[in-house]
């Protein structure tokens, strides 16, 4: 009997992976009607995807703890990714003036496209195929296609950080999160509450071993590489600056784990022309604190804010501070 099923494994496992690489195609570019109705250009195969609609068009993530805009507003997109936030922003806020910032070619087309087909007229947005840090030049980067909001200049490893490391919590969280993207199907939300009870939880967690091993091979076998090349970086003080960018009304800033660098680089001048920020921060070595403390010093009222949409982000060390200027 183990033989067969040791081949039902090993046969499931390639017909996964072949179906992800020949038949998805993560990273090829499609148009898809978004939950609200409207249309966009996104990567298929990204299963983050979803998850960023709803952090940029139901949760409102950018725009909450006192950060406001309106259409005479400027706004620096910086880590726009398929161009979500700035379609959600172009929507509610017709005449806005948009700089989006993204360094992986498929994303920053699939950006352009985006706010090309949503915005009032062409000048309103200003897209630039960069990446931003604490110099000039170029960076080896990595594109994530099946989680494209992970992509970065340092591997994921290094800049998500475990809170807590109760294989429990991860499991729950790993279900609730392929609940709500469409990945695993409704009735599994029953069991994240079990498995997160103090007793209860660990005993189902054993009982249900050969489901984890069939979601493990089912995860596993369907990843492919990441792809590597040499992104374009420039600084945020250089933006500002070449761009003749006199007020930022809004400053967003999701370049997982360069958030540090992208802020050192501004200088005294080009903060004072930044009005909002809003920065997800990845907690290394007290980098919320250090981040805080540069803002208040040039003159912001900082707020922090430790949720994140995902279940899974929220066993990370991910941070978001809300700056405003009193």
């Amino acid at each position: 009997m183990w033989p067969f099923l040791l081949l039902g494994l090993v046969v499931f496992a390639v017909a996964r992976h072949c179906y992800v690489r020949f038949i998805v195609r993560p990273g090829t570019i499609r148009e898809r009607t978004l939950p609200n109705g409207m249309k966009a250009f996104g990567c298929s195969g990204d299963l983050f995807e979803d998850f960023v609609y709803r952090e940029n068009f139901v949760d409102r993530t950018y725009l909450s703890h006192g950060i406001t805009v309106d259409s005479k507003s400027t706004v620096l997109d910086v880590g726009a990714n398929i161009g979500l936030f700035t379609m959600s922003l172009l929507k509610a806020y017709p005449g806005i003036r948009i700089h989006c910032i993204e360094p992986v070619p498929v994303l920053y087309n699939a950006c352009r496209q985006n706010a090309a087909r949503t915005a009032r007229a062409p000048e309103d947005v200003v897209c630039h195929n960069v990446a931003l840090g604490d110099s000039e030049g170029s960076v080896p980067f990595r594109y994530n296609a099946q989680a494209s909001a992970t992509s970065g200049m340092f591997k994921t490893s290094a800049v998500l950080i475990p809170r807590s490391r109760r294989v429990t919590s991860w499991l729950a969280a790993v279900l609730d999160d392929g609940v709500l993207g469409g990945v695993l199907p409704g009735f599994v939300k029953v069991l994240p509450p079990i498995l997160r009870a103090p007793v209860v939880g660990p005993v189902v967690a054993i009982v249900l071993i050969p489901v984890w091993v069939v979601l493990g091979i089912f995860h596993f076998a369907g990843q492919l590489p990441a792809q590597k090349f040499d992104a374009k970086i420039t600084t945020l003080d250089s933006i500002i600056k070449n761009h003749n960018i006199e007020k930022a009304d809004l400053v967003k800033v999701d370049v997982e784990g360069a958030e540090l660098m992208v802020m050192k680089s501004i200088s005294k001048e080009a903060f004072s022309r930044i009005k909002q920020i809003v920065i997800e921060v990845h907690d290394i070595e007290d980098r919320t604190n250090v981040l805080t403390s540069m803002l208040r010093e040039h003159g912001f009222n900082v707020k922090k804010s430790e949720r994140e949409s995902l279940e899974t982000q929220n066993l990370f060390r991910l941070d978001t501070l809300y700056a405003v200027r009193p």
